[in-house]
């Protein structure tokens, strides 16, 4: 059983539709091996890796200078991709309100680039950020 003092989102279905039970020493090793990390890119590939387990496509991007920034994927390539300020619909929402947005990728004017990125309009997607000290630093 997990503490209370820890925080995770429940998953019930995974990507292989089969049900798995975020148990204390799940969480444990993620802490560890966030304790362990000796650069920004192995943050993101824990992150990346954590990710995967529910979602085939993730991706990290970064926060920089009112920019969104591919910086890395798995099962999504995001070498190269960059987004203006005003191409950033869709991530306008999460880093106003710092929360995080599931639904649709809309097929409006500021998407188009993320969408050609994707290949394709999902019907269900989830952005989420990361604030480190009241700002969004990253998205997944």
């Amino acid at each position: 059983m997990v503490s209370k003092e820890t925080l995770y989102i429940s998953i019930s279905e995974r990507k292989s539709g089969v049900e798995e039970e975020v148990t204390e020493e799940s969480v444990n090793k993620v802490k560890d091996a966030f304790c362990n990390v000796k650069d920004r890119d192995e943050v993101g590939a824990i992150i990346l890796n954590e990710a995967q387990k529910i979602a085939s496509r993730t991706a990290l991007f970064l926060i920089r200078n009112a920019r969104i920034i591919g910086w890395k994927g798995k099962g999504l390539n995001v070498d190269g991709f960059e987004l203006p300020e005003e191409e950033i619909y869709i991530f306008s929402e999460v880093l106003q309100t710092r929360n995080y947005y599931r639904g649709p990728v809309l097929r409006i004017k500021g998407n188009e680039s993320f969408i050609k990125m994707l290949g394709g309009t999902p019907k269900d997607s989830l952005l989420m950020p990361v604030n480190i000290r009241d700002r969004v630093v990253l998205i997944l």
